[in-house]
Parts: structure tokens; C-alpha cells; sequence
């Protein structure tokens, strides 16, 4: 039977004491967002692709990607930072691909024809930086195209035998962040939420659309995003023509919300500790200029 997720957010007394004020640890407290795994997460528990599993660093992660990708497109490498503290760089988001020829003289082989992509998202500062998403994109050969039946054996064999089907084609997986499996599984209007995160691609002032500090309104509007259910996902597409055996193409991606909101609320109050300490001493300045009334 799945467990309740626990209603408290386990670092909201570690962000009263460093990092925020009283208002966004009680927003934290409010919320529906699991607490990390005892001694933090173990990615090898975690769902992968290729070997490169959600829960890695940026260091782990880019010497996977150049040895899946020994011939890549030039590889996107964004590394990101808080406008308020541009100290705090990261590496935010990865992506690179691959496209095969066939040989000369009109031969084929199952690789050729064949064009991939992938692309890795980071969390940010102050947690650990770690992937919570991870994307894969695959364009097959079309005059060797893999079977839908043999994609359904492999994806069922890597990431489990029976995942959640909204069609015959698109497949879902729901574990928490030890690597068991969610019994009973979200339901699907659940699971169709779980593809956005909030670590950023891009230089960010903060994680909230407007200056205002993060309160419990604009906390309701994160979860309600990912329909009020936190976890790790698995959600896989086959593209197939109408009525044929053969994929087109298949996309994988992979999800950890729950690290995602975690770090994102803590680099929020980080974000809003800069400022506030900003504004301290702003009025220090203008006390110390103005003197004694």
C-alpha cells in the first residue's frame, strides 16, 4: 500500500536557522513535499538512462553523456547563476545529439538514419546541484525501424512490467525516491503532471514570476502544477504510423519533483536572504550618511 506523503517539508527548521524568514518556512511546513531519503538520495536507486541516473552531479553526469555521444552535435552547456548572487554558478542544463549516415554504396545497418538527442536538467545552489530531469529523443532508421513490441519488451524490462497506459503507446512509472514502486500508482491526471520542473535553464533573479518573497498562495501554485503529488517518474512515448508494427521514433524522460521542489524552495529563501540582507545594508548606508537626526 503506497505511503502517505508525510505533510512537512523535513529542511524547513534547517531554512528558518540559515537561509529564510518564518513566512516561507511555514509555507514549506503547509505543503505536501516528501522529505529526502535518510542520508540523502542514492542514484543508483534511482531510474536511468543510459547509466546516467537522476540524483548525479553535473561531474558524473558529463563524462556519460561524451561516452554515449562520442560523435555529437556541438554539445549545449548552460551554466547558471542567481542574478542577486552571481557567485553561485552551476551547471543548469546539458544537451547534445547525434545523427548517423548510412555507408557509401547504398548499405544499411540498424544505427544508420538514426538521429538521438538528450538533455539533462541541474538543480541549483544551496543544495546540491543533481539531475531531475533527463530527457531522451530517438528518431530510428526508417528502412530498419525497430518493432513496437520489441520497445514495449525493453522499456517494460528496464523500468518495470506493469506501468500506467494512457494509450497503447505512452507508458508511465511512479516509484519514491528509494526506488519502490508507488502501490497504488497516481492516477493518470496525476502522472501527466509530473513533466515540468523548476530548476532553472537560464540565469533567474528568482524562482517566483514576481519580486514579492514566495508565500503560501505562490507554494499552492507549485503543487498544484504537479497536481499535489511529489515523486520520481518514468513517462515513455512510441511513435508509430497508423496501423504499423514499426516506431517511428520514441521519447524517454525521467523526473524527480520532489528534489526539484526541495532545492527550489531552498534556493528561494537563499535568493530572498540575499535580498533581504541586500536591504540591510542599504539602509545601514543611507543611516550612516543621513547621521543622527
Amino acid at each position: 500500500m503506497r505511503t502517505p506523503i508525510p505533510r512537512f517539508f523535513a529542511i524547513s527548521l534547517l531554512l528558518v536557522g540559515i537561509y529564510a524568514g518564518h513566512a516561507l518556512a511555514q509555507t514549506a511546513l503547509e505543503a505536501n513535499i516528501p522529505p529526502a531519503p535518510a542520508g540523502g538520495i542514492d542514484p543508483s536507486k534511482l531510474p536511468d538512462i543510459q547509466g546516467i541516473h537522476l540524483g548525479m552531479t553535473a561531474d558524473q553526469v558529463l563524462p556519460l553523456i561524451k561516452a554515449h555521444y562520442p560523435n555529437p552535435h556541438p554539445a549545449t552547456i548552460l551554466n547558471v547563476n542567481y542574478l542577486v548572487a552571481p557567485g553561485t554558478k552551476w551547471t543548469g542544463y546539458v544537451a547534445t545529439g547525434t545523427s548517423s549516415d548510412c555507408p557509401p554504396g547504398g548499405g544499411i545497418g540498424p544505427g544508420c538514419l538514426t538521429q538521438e538527442t538528450i538533455a539533462a536538467t541541474f538543480t541549483g545552489p544551496p543544495n546540491k546541484s543533481v539531475l531531475v530531469k533527463l530527457v531522451r529523443s530517438i528518431t530510428f532508421n526508417y528502412k530498419q525501424p525497430p518493432t513496437v513490441a520489441s520497445l514495449d519488451a525493453a522499456l517494460k524490462a528496464k523500468y518495470g512490467a506493469q506501468p500506467v497506459m494512457r494509450n497503447p503507446y505512452t507508458y508511465y512509472w511512479a516509484s519514491n525516491e528509494q526506488g519502490a514502486p508507488l502501490v497504488p500508482a497516481p492516477p493518470l491526471k496525476t502522472l501527466d503532471c509530473t513533466g515540468d520542473t523548476l530548476a532553472p535553464a537560464m540565469n533567474i533573479k528568482a524562482y517566483t514570476p514576481s519580486p514579492k518573497p514566495l508565500d503560501q498562495l505562490g507554494l499552492t501554485q507549485w503543487m498544484t502544477v504537479r497536481c499535489n503529488d511529489l515523486g520520481v517518474y518514468v513517462r515513455a512515448w512510441i511513435n508509430a504510423g497508423p496501423n504499423s508494427p514499426f516506431a517511428v521514433s520514441m521519447d524517454v524522460q525521467l523526473t524527480d519533483t520532489a528534489e526539484d521542489i526541495r532545492d527550489a524552495l531552498a534556493g528561494e529563501a537563499y535568493i530572498e536572504k540575499v535580498n533581504a540582507d541586500a536591504q540591510k545594508n542599504i539602509q545601514k548606508d543611507t543611516q550612516k550618511n543621513v547621521g543622527p537626526l
